[in-house]
């Protein structure tokens, strides 16, 4: 299949792929090969051992990985996997926490999430902790140095048929820049995920700006400063009932 990834946890995907017992082709690999030799010379016989030592490495190719994962998944359909995309038979409100399931959707962006402002409310922030060397960038290239440097994360909403799901996106894990993900809100893309959760209340958090883009701990996200009015810093919540996944890969 010709893949173009919007988005890949390698992290995530390579240890999925070993607990299915998938190999990874772009692991380097060594051996030795070892056998026998002998050879006549004339006056002399000689005979005896050698070892080879022989070093492969493996170019890297995600997609002949992903492959291969895909394949190994498709063995446990119906157990801890779930196709939506080749079979509509399965009820995704019954799918069990930590199963993966795939499915084919559009994502957006929640509009209450402003990337740039939440970034401007955080510099004081940003230009202590990731040191002297980002104060010599102009403005306009703040986002993109903390983006290209952090793991932030991004909301998305898919609304499938019976539930909303939401997700949060790595910001190191983007395979396109970030300005381009509103272009998905019109168009389906396979979405690989693992399921966290599912939230039946009225109304379900699905983002705090203080703890997934930024990544403060508890203690500092409680601190003076953090407690104020401020509307960069409000909490995200949709209408349940929320399916939370956890994105392994989405491609088109």
């Amino acid at each position: 299949m010709f893949r173009t990834f919007i988005y890949v946890d390698k992290e995530k995907l390579y240890s999925y792929m070993r607990q299915t017992g998938v190999v990874s082709l772009s692991e380097p690999k060594s051996g030795a090969s070892k056998g026998q030799v002998s050879a006549t010379i004339p006056f002399a016989n000689l005979a005896g051992s050698y070892e080879k030592r022989i070093d492969v490495e493996y170019v890297k190719d995600l997609g002949v990985d992903f492959d291969h994962f895909e394949c190994a998944l498709a063995k446990r359909l119906g157990d801890d996997y779930f196709d939506f995309v080749m079979s509509s038979n399965y009820d995704i409100n019954t799918v069990p926490s930590m199963s993966i399931l795939r499915f084919n959707s559009p994502f957006s962006i929640p509009e209450k999430f402003d990337i740039i402002n939440v970034t401007e409310q955080l510099r004081p922030i940003l230009l202590e902790t990731l040191g002297a060397d980002i104060e010599k960038k102009q403005d306009k290239e703040l986002l993109e140095y903390y983006l290209g440097n952090a793991s932030a994360d991004i909301p998305i909403i898919m609304d499938l048929e019976d539930i909303r799901v939401s997700a949060n996106l790595h910001t190191s894990n983007l395979l396109e820049r970030y300005t381009e993900l509103e272009e998905y809100e019109e168009q389906n893309v396979h979405v690989l995920c693992k399921v966290i959760g599912r939230r039946t209340t009225d109304t379900v958090q699905i983002f705090d700006p203080l703890k997934d883009f930024i990544h403060l701990n508890r203690a500092m996200r409680r601190s003076k400063g953090f407690n104020d009015d401020n509307k960069a810093f409000d909490k995200i919540s949709i209408e349940g009932p929320v399916l939370k996944v956890e994105v392994i890969a989405m491609y088109k």
